[in-house]
């Protein structure tokens, strides 16, 4: 398992009567949440003085968070040099 963060002291409340915050400590986690899988298909040929690639690709827990909706998609891509 994935663990780490760190703690801040940060302001919590204000005392209008004393000019004066409150503090709290907080943790502040930097473990992910999730485990991102991904997949991608992809093709690539000449196209004219270029090429073209056409790509598929899948991806589970996006970005490491569990809660995200699977991302599935398409991609084109024309490419020349000049």
């Amino acid at each position: 398992m994935a663990r780490g963060g760190f703690n801040l002291s940060l302001p919590t409340s204000w005392d209008y009567g004393l000019s004066q915050a409150s503090y709290a400590p907080r943790y502040f986690g930097l473990a992910p949440k999730g485990r991102e899988v991904d997949a991608e298909l992809l093709y690539s040929a000449p196209f004219g003085v270029g090429v073209a690639s056409a790509s598929l690709f899948a991806r589970k827990d996006p970005g490491h968070y569990a809660q995200a909706p699977d991302d599935v998609g398409f991609a084109l891509r024309l490419g020349a040099a000049f």
